[in-house]
Parts: structure tokens; sequence; C-alpha cells
């Protein structure tokens, strides 16, 4: 991108044969995320004027226009192939911005416009019409279509941008006259250095444009910087006037020294097209105000800080981008707001963002909002953030309604919530909207939420990607505690290497009408371990549905050493839901389940090509059966799983109902080392499914050692593995002791020459261990 601001000095005879572009009528206001509309302009013109319209309200204006220099295609798909024309920001006035911007035919035109204070939520006024939309007699009477246009964030100038269509067309008013103008006519289009730079020497470039119909050759360039008068450049080169490339010229104005923390305004202006006088000066002169990228460690609230709240710091975040990491140090206390970020630029794996309590405790700091609508949803807003991390804060939207997110991760990528509390409303509303952390809308790339207390809402995660081929990749969920949710605990959606590791996923026990624990929908190459679901209560019971993974995009997944207990529903139809999923690892896991229906089951398992069951506790303390299995020609193998209910079916099979292991063993090669026997629970009731009593060293729960899974759902080394996620088996350390002997035998300190000294030793062999050695 190329930005740039035009500071206009307008004649008396500019302007005087301005018309604006029809527009549909005015339908309502969408208060949010910037939008506005596209076109291609079917003639020659120039834009002499923006405004956005008041039935939106009398904020001040925001507006940027744009040169699209790429095929656009429909949301999701996001382009930055643009050269900005025009931005305005916080422009306190009801009245036409004026400007003077040449277009020239077949040019792609982006327009954005909106009124409220820059970097919050903006008011766009949206048409009767939906995307696209063909205007008549819309620029020197020839029509124009026009098309649904926008960004995902609050802050001009905006960064990524995308196109829409079959919605509405958000109006800006823009004004037009003929592109003919004077022979001799150049200006400065935009200052492009310094942009996002470090403190230090940099050189001072802008762009020249030859706005006339003569070939420009010599033009004198004046510029100052913050109001002091620089060293006049005297430019000679060739400006034509075939194409919008050759028309302009960038020009080095020279090298100033900029410091830290210090706003330096910088201003350019031609005179002497040609060596005669610009008689057209209302396009001469461009201004922007610049300051260095930010580096270091500042502070929010308290005692003197360096910004009393989030919104000033992430205000100067946008504004001057990064030259290093940056930390915000958070004092104790509430803060009353939402937090609004987009894309900043130098951010990196390397130039970070942290914000994280000063304290480093969760509960000193709390961010609060409470929302009503999706203008003003969610606590912290990402918007197209990158590399930003919140860590060690409470985050609480105290909203009961629909709108109840805490943070809304917009189109960012690469970004941590880190050892953070966060608290969404009490809701019954089962949409994202009610997300706690909310994915909808982007390819959230790289996202972590890693230690967090995820509490209520009516989803505790919202991870959505594109579709089943693009999907959202190397998200990683982990360490968390996901509780309370109304409907399901995470939502996963569209999701490539994904990793769910580590959690403890407890819905609330009294929301929607189906427990419906944790969603795995249409993803690949999953890793999901080492997890704890305890669902309890409601009428209906899927548990897991895990639907259609490696299916669209071939890959290899890991379903492996995770407790999932389900009780106390009214009718136990699955513990698991598992359909057309392949290519999965499932090892040791423990399923509990206690309903007495007979036709549920702990696993419904419909065509699972290419997935291996191994060292499994599959107990159905009920009446149902403890799996389903449909499609078995497809599983690569099934052994050394417990198999357990007190029904009358264990298993139904290819079709088949199977009363006990002994049918099933008679009909395939598959769980030939499977056993059918009780097990004791250290506490069924909460979740915990760690062997106990006499199940601990109980040999026939031993399975067959598994070189893909070294651990057991408690990080502890695997020696002989026990089925199930809990490894029952403690050993022992084993014990050296020696000591120095002489020729017969006896100790001794010493030995002398010639003669001879011995190591005695005793070795106190470790339980189940197959190789000791000594060096």
């Amino acid at each position: 991108m190329v930005l740039l601001a035009l500071l206009l000095t307008l004649g008396a005879s500019t302007l005087t044969a301005q018309t604006m572009m029809p527009l549909p009528p005015y339908n309502n206001t969408y208060n949010g995320m910037v939008r506005g509309m596209w076109f291609q302009a079917p003639a020659d013109f120039r834009i002499v004027g923006i405004r956005v319209p008041t039935d939106v309200g009398s904020a001040p204006q925001n507006a940027q226009v744009m040169r699209i220099n790429t095929t656009l295609l429909p949301y999701p798909s996001l382009t930055s192939n643009y050269t900005t024309l025009g931005v305005w920001t916080n422009v306190n006035s009801t009245a036409m911005i004026p400007c003077d911007i040449l277009v020239q035919t077949g040019d792609i035109i982006g327009i954005i416009g909106s009124r409220g204070t820059n970097g919050s939520t903006q008011a766009n006024s949206y048409s009767t019409q939906n995307s696209p939309y063909t205007q008549t007699n819309a620029i020197f009477g020839l029509p124009v279509t026009l098309n649904r246009f926008g960004h995902q964030g609050y802050t001009y100038p905006v960064g990524d941008v995308w196109w829409e269509p079959n919605y509405q067309v958000c109006r800006i008013e823009m004004y037009y006259t003929s592109a003919v103008t004077v022979p001799n006519d150049v200006g400065i289009s935009s200052i492009d250095s310094p942009q996002n730079f470090c403190a230090g020497n940099e050189d001072v470039i802008v762009t020249m444009k030859n706005y006339g119909t003569n070939q420009v050759t010599s033009a004198t360039i004046n510029w100052s910087i913050n109001g002091t008068p620089q060293p006049t450049v005297n430019w000679t080169g060739m400006l034509d006037t075939l194409t919008f490339t050759t028309r302009q010229t960038q020009v080095n104005l020279g090298t100033r020294n900029f410091q830290s923390g210090i706003p330096y305004t910088i201003a350019a202006w031609t005179t002497q097209p040609n060596g005669v006088a610009d008689t057209m000066t209302s396009n001469d002169s461009s201004v922007v105000t610049v300051q260095a990228a930010m580096a270091g460690t500042f502070t929010i609230g308290g005692a003197s800080p360096d910004y009393t709240d989030f919104a000033s710091a992430v205000s100067d975040l946008v504004q001057y981008g990064l030259c290093g990491p940056v930390v915000f140090n958070v004092r104790s206390g509430t803060y009353n707001e939402r937090v609004e970020l987009d894309a900043i630029a130098g951010a990196s794996a390397v130039n970070t963002v942290t914000f994280q309590s000063e304290s480093g405790n969760r509960q000193d700091v709390t961010i609060t909002n409470t929302s009503s609508s999706t203008a003003n949803n969610g606590v912290v807003v990402l918007g197209g953030a990158t590399f930003v991390i919140f860590k060690n804060m409470t985050m609480r939207n105290a909203s009961t309604g629909t709108y109840c997110s805490v943070v809304e991760l917009g189109t960012s990528t690469d970004c941590t919530i880190e050892s953070c509390e966060l608290i969404g409303g009490v809701t019954t509303y089962t949409g994202y909207y009610a997300a706690v952390v909310n994915g909808y809308g982007a390819n959230n790339h790289r996202t972590t939420v890693r230690d967090c207390g995820i509490r209520n809402g009516g989803i505790g995660l919202y991870m959505y990607g594109t579709n089943n081929v693009t999907t959202q990749d190397y998200c990683v969920v982990e360490g968390n505690e996901i509780t309370g949710a109304y409907y399901t605990a995470y939502y996963s959606y569209y999701q490539g290497f994904e990793k769910f590791h580590d959690n403890y996923v407890e819905p609330s026990s009294t929301g929607y009408t189906y427990m419906y624990a944790t969603f795995f929908y249409y993803g690949h190459d999953a890793s999901i371990e080492r997890n704890t679901w305890l669902g309890i209560g409601r009428n209906y019971c899927y548990g897991i549905y895990f639907y259609y993974q490696n299916y669209y995009v071939p890959g290899n997944s890991r379903f492996v050493n995770n407790f999932v207990t389900m009780s106390g529903q009214t009718y136990g139809y699955r513990s698991m839901y598992k359909y057309n999923s392949y290519n999965t690892l499932f090892a040791h896991n423990t399923f509990h389940m206690d309903h007495n229906y007979p036709s549920g089951d702990i696993i419904y398992d419909y065509y699972p090509n290419g997935c291996t069951y191994y060292n499994n506790i599959l107990y159905h303390a009920g009446t149902g059966r403890a799996w389903y299995l449909y499609g078995s020609t497809g599983v690569v193998d099934a052994d050394y799983n417990n198999l357990y209910t007190n029904g009358s079916t264990l298993l139904y099979w290819d079709g088949s109902a199977k009363a006990d292991l002994n049918a099933v063993k008679a009909t395939t090669t598959m769980n030939q080392n499977s056993i059918s026997k009780p097990v004791v629970f250290r506490n069924v009731t909460t979740g915990d499914l760690h062997l106990s009593g006499s199940s601990e060293d109980d040999d026939d729960l031993f399975g067959t050692l598994l070189s893909q899974v070294t651990d057991d759902i408690d990080h502890e080394l695997r020696v002989q593995p026990y089925m199930g996620a809990d490894e029952a088996c403690y050993v022992l350390p084993g014990a050296l002791t020696y000591e120095f002997v002489d020729g017969s035998g006896l100790q001794t300190a010493y030995a002398e020459a010639p003669g001879t000294v011995g190591i005695k030793y005793g070795v106190t062999f470790p339980p189940f261990a197959s190789t000791v050695t000594f060096t």
C-alpha cells in the first residue's frame, strides 16, 4: 500500500462543475467496522469531493479512496494490493471533503467512508440495494456497477480489503468533474517515506504526479518539517501523460533525523511546472504527520502511566507501528472499555505486542464491556492484528443476551491469549455472537489460547475456517478450563493441523437440550490429546462430534490419552459420534457412560477408513453398547481394548449385534487380544478416570507398547502400557552400589603396582525394565 494525505488549497474556480454520482436510497445504519463500495471507471474523470451521508449522524467523517491493482475475489479473500489516492480522518464536518483525484477509464476505484472517531466503532450508510447493483446515468450518463466493499477493522488508513456479493452496498457520496485540465499541472500526490520507521536517519520521499495535458520535464518541489522550510529541490526528468504509471515518479527530498516519541508534520508542494506558473493549485500539495515506530516497555493505568487506558495505547500502536517488541504492563484495576485493535505495521514473530498485568496475576486486571449488538460485541477485538499477546488478566462481558463474546478474533493471525480468565455472558443463545472466543469470518491461522479459564457463553471457543479445503491452520487450544457453555464448549470447523491438548471441558449441565460437548467438523491432521471431558445432565447425549476428519483434505489425526465421561442424560445416544472420519490413531482413551438406553453407544463409528484402535477402555456402566462400528473393512486394526457394558449387547459390528467379545472374535481378525471386564475408576462423578483400587495392579489391563504414544494423560512415561489414558504401572527407580576391592576381593582404598584392583557392585533392577546399562 501507498498512503497519502492531501492538503488542498482550492482556488475560486475549482469544483465549479462538480456532480454527485447517484446512489441507491438509504436503508439503515450499520454500526461496526468500515464499509464502502467499489466500481470500474467508465470514463476519465476527476474526483473533486467525498462526503459520508448524514443519515448515519453527524460524527466526524473518515474516508479513503484507492485504486485497486488486482482482481478482487469474494470475501473471505483479502487483498492489500491497492494504491491509496486519498485518506481523511476525523473531519468534523457535515460538508463535502474537497479533493482532486484523477481517474482514468478502466481504473478500479474503491471508496470507504464512515462517521465516528477514527479507530472506534464506525457508522456506515447502508443502501436498499445488494451487490452488485448497476446505477444508471452514474458518471457522465454512463452506467456504473456498485459492489459492496469493506475492511474488517475500525481504523483509517485501512489494511486488507474485501468485496462481497449479495449484501447491501454502502453509500458514500462521490463528486466528480471532467478530467480535462490545464496544460502544465503537477503536484505531490503522496508522501511515501518515512512510514512505519524506527527513530534515526530516514529519507523523505514523495511521489510527484503530472495532472496536466503536457509532458513535464522540470518542476520545483518545496517542503517543510513542523513548519520549518527545507531546501528546495529542483527536479528534472520526464512525466508523460500516457498511463497512470508514466504520469508519476518518486523523488528523494533528503535525509533527516527523526527522534523517538516526537510527531513530525511533513508538507510538500510543487511550483513552476515546465518553468511556468501552475494555474491549477488545488492538487499541488500533500501533508502527513509521522512518528517513529514503537519499541520497549510502557505502562497502562495507575499512577503516572505512559497511557491512561488501552484505547490510547492501541491508537499509537496502529498509527505508528513497531520497530521492536513492545510490552504494556497494565496496572491493577478495572478498565471499562472495549479494546479494538487493527493491523499494526512492523509486527512480526520478533516484534510482538504484549499486554500483561504488571503484577502477573490475572485477578488484578479486569477489562469489562457490556455488549448489546454486533457493533459493540466483545471485550478485546483483534481486528486485523498479528503477533499480539494478552497475558495474565481477566476479560469479562457483562451482557446476558445474544451478544456476549469476550475475544473477537476478526481477521487476526498469530495472536495469543495466555493465562487469562475469559468470562462470557450467561446466555441461551447458541450462535457465534455468544462465543467467548469468536473466530468466525476469517482464517485466524496460528491462533493460540493457552492456560485460560473460558467461562459461560453459548459456546466456549468458536474456530471456523473458510471451507473444507481452505482450512484455518495451526491453531492451538491447550491447558484451558472450558466450563459453563450453554451449547458447546468447543466448535472447531474447517481447521487443519489443530492442537487441542490438556484441556478440561465441562459444558453447562443445565444448558441446551442436547449435550454437545465438542465439535470437530471437516478438519484434517488434528492432534487431540490428554483432554478431560465431563458432560453431566441435559436430555440427550451426543458428546464429541468427530465429523469428516481427513475426508476432504487427506491427512492423519490423533485422538490419544483422553478421558471422556458422559453421565446423567435422559437418553445416552453417544459419547462420541464419529462419522466418515479417516486416518486417525485412536489410542489410550478412557470413556465412561452410564445411561440405561440400550440403543446408545459410547462410540458411534461410521466408515472409519484408515483408522487404528489400540489400548482403549470403552466402559458402559449402563445398558448401552460399548461400540457401534459400520465399515470395518476400512479399519487398519483394532486390538488390546477393554470393551465393557452392563447391557446385553457389547458391540454392533457391521450390521450385526454382538453380545460379547467371543462373537466379535469369531467373525473378524481384530480385537483378538481385547478384553471385557469391570474397571475401578478414581472418581467418575468428577470425570476422574484414573485407574484405582484393584485396577492399578491388574495385569489384564496391559496393552501393547506403541512407539507413537510414549506418555499418558499426566505426561508420565509409559513403560508397561495400560489400556486407557492412565498409565497405572508405577516404576521404582533402580539402585546401584559399588566398592573397590583388591585381588582377594577385600575392600581397599588403593592398589600397589604391580597389583590388582576390582569393582564389586550390586544392582536392584526396576520392575519391568528391559535393559540396565553400565559404562
